[in-house]
């Protein structure tokens, strides 16, 4: 598509039609913010920015990384949000759900007129796939936030995947475009009464978050992550972990070379790389 011709991709006119029906002010191919860069949407009135990511001309190693563009507005008190243009083709509630939570445009509820119940993983799977922009991963505990019977949040749980130090992490949490005050507190606050757990840790994506429900409840930033990234092929999206060069013979078959790095394997196997922007790590000791 020629952008001079046809400045605005489909995923980019969902998301202006969707911006359009909120009744705010935004600005859209907006220069003036991030000088000389592009938002492909600002609203003023916020702060925030929107940039929609085609996978294609987003890839790794092609033009600015969007971890570029996050450090800029955040050092400009901004924030950005960053979604891939397959997330508003495949995951739009998901999305919507992030922008309205950071318009403040969700209906409000009280954490203390809800109860927390341990669900299936089955349920947790399915409410999380709906809600949560990176959809389920697998998780030890799974827990959902109830209002009048209406599951409206579900927060998940398990071992550090990252350490072995004996600490557990948040793996998963989303709320039903809604948000629940208090919501994150009261669902660690059950959690730790199963697991009884010393250390908590969670990871918040930099392209949705600048980290403000865990420095709400006084958790602490351990670091800032290097951008995570997966890859994608006719419609088909790998995390890194799935990619692993130790599991790609069995995903490439007669196109896996041992002696090429797992980039290599996969670039020649057609594959696209996209990275982001990193992860805040925050963690609370009890």
């Amino acid at each position: 598509v020629c952008h001079k011709c046809k400045p605005r991709s489909r995923p980019q006119q969902i998301l202006r039609d969707f911006l359009e029906t909120l009744g705010i002010n935004f600005i859209e191919n907006d220069r003036s913010t991030l000088k000389p860069r592009e938002l492909d949407f600002w609203i003023p009135e916020f702060k925030l920015g929107i940039e929609v990511n085609g996978v294609y001309w987003h890839r790794d190693g092609f033009g600015p990384g969007i971890v570029d563009k996050t450090n800029a507005m955040e050092l400009a008190g901004n924030q950005l949000l960053h979604f891939w243009d397959i997330e508003i083709n495949e995951k739009m509630p998901a999305v919507k759900n992030v922008i309205l939570s950071k318009l403040k445009m969700q209906d409000r509820i009280a954490a203390r007129k809800c109860v927390v119940r341990e669900i299936s993983s089955k349920e947790s799977r399915e409410f999380l796939s709906y809600w949560h922009l990176s959809g389920a991963a697998n998780a030890s505990l799974h827990l959902g936030i109830y209002h009048h019977d209406l599951l409206v949040g579900v927060g998940t749980f398990a071992k550090n995947r990252f350490s072995r130090d004996g600490s557990y992490e948040i793996i998963r949490f989303a709320c039903a475009g809604v948000t629940v005050i208090g919501g994150l507190s009261k669902i660690i606050k059950f959690a730790r009464e199963k697991i009884n757990f010393t250390k908590l840790v969670s990871f918040a994506d930099r392209r949705i978050s600048v980290g403000d429900s865990y420095n709400k409840i006084g958790w602490q930033l351990g670091h800032v992550t290097a951008p995570n990234y997966f890859y994608f092929k006719s419609g088909k999206k790998l995390s890194r972990q799935q990619a692993m060069k130790h599991k790609l013979q069995r995903l490439l078959g007669d196109v896996f070379n041992p002696e090429l790095s797992e980039l290599e394997n996969m670039i020649l196997a057609g594959w696209i790389k996209c990275a982001d922007s990193g992860n805040l790590k925050f963690f609370k000791e009890f």
